[in-house]
C-alpha cells in the first residue's frame, strides 16, 4: 500500500515524497515485516531541462537548446521591464490634445489646414483690434493643431504640445516629485486650468484640465 505527501526543501523548491509500506503476510499470522521506502523527487527548472547535455545526442541540438534558453530568459526580462515601465506611467493623462505651431503668415496657414488638409476650424481668438492671436484646427475629436502668429518672442516653428489631464493639481504634484520643472496650476480660459512644464531640450509642455464650457470642451462635444 502506498501513500504520498508533499514537503518543501530548504532551497525553496517543492519536493514530492512518496512513502511505500510493503507488508509480507503469512497465513494466519501478523505481518512478518514492514518495509518503508521513501523516494524523493524535485521538479527540475526549465533551464536545467534545456541544458542537460548528457541527454542530448548531438552538439547541434545542444546549441539549439542553449539558444532557446537564452530567448526564454530574454523574454522573461523584457516582461519585468515592461511591468516596471507601466508602474512608472503618468496617471490621469487623457491624451495629447494639441501641437502648437507659430506661423509667419497666419491667414495662409489657417487656409492651408482648413481648405487643403480638410481640418475643421474649431475656434479662433482675436484681440481688441480683431487680429487673430490663436486658432485651434480640429484634426479629430480630441486632437488639435494650435496656430499662433509669430512675434519677437515667438519664432516660426513648434512652440509646444499640450496634454489634457483629468486632475491638473494631482498631475503637477506627481511631476514635481519626479523632479520635473513645472509651474503652479493657474486659471486659463473659460472652464480650464493650465500649468507649463519644460523638457530637457527646452520644449514647453502645456498641461491643462478643461471642462465642457471651455473652447476645447465645446469643440470636442460638437464633433460629428
Amino acid at each position: 500500500m502506498g501513500s504520498g505527501r508533499r514537503s518543501a526543501t530548504g532551497s525553496g523548491e517543492h519536493q514530492y515524497s512518496c512513502v511505500y509500506n510493503a507488508q509480507v503476510e503469512t497465513e494466519g499470522r501478523e505481518p512478518a515485516f514492514q518495509e518503508k521506502r521513501q523516494i524523493s523527487w524535485a521538479p527540475p527548472s526549465i533551464f536545467s531541462i534545456l541544458l542537460r547535455k548528457d541527454e542530448i545526442p548531438n552538439q547541434k541540438e545542444y546549441s539549439m537548446r542553449i539558444s532557446l534558453g537564452f530567448v526564454i530568459g530574454l523574454l522573461f526580462g523584457l516582461g519585468i521591464a515592461s511591468a516596471v515601465a507601466q508602474n512608472n506611467r503618468l496617471g490621469g493623462v487623457n491624451n495629447m490634445n494639441h501641437v502648437g505651431i507659430a506661423v509667419e503668415r497666419f491667414d495662409e496657414a489657417l487656409a492651408f489646414y482648413t481648405q487643403k488638409m480638410g481640418f475643421r476650424e474649431a475656434f479662433t481668438i482675436r484681440d481688441e483690434k480683431g487680429q487673430p492671436t490663436l486658432s485651434y484646427v480640429q484634426v479629430s475629436r480630441d486632437t488639435f493643431i494650435e496656430l499662433q502668429p509669430t512675434n519677437a518672442n515667438r519664432p516660426a516653428g513648434l512652440t509646444h504640445f499640450g496634454l489634457h489631464v483629468q486632475d491638473l493639481a494631482a498631475t503637477a504634484a506627481t511631476l514635481k516629485q519626479r523632479g520635473v520643472k513645472i509651474e503652479e496650476p493657474r486659471a486659463g480660459r473659460a472652464d480650464s486650468m493650465v500649468a507649463n512644464a519644460t523638457d530637457p531640450g527646452g520644449i514647453r509642455i502645456e498641461i491643462f484640465q478643461f471642462g465642457p464650457e471651455s473652447p476645447q470642451g465645446k469643440a470636442i462635444n460638437s464633433w460629428k
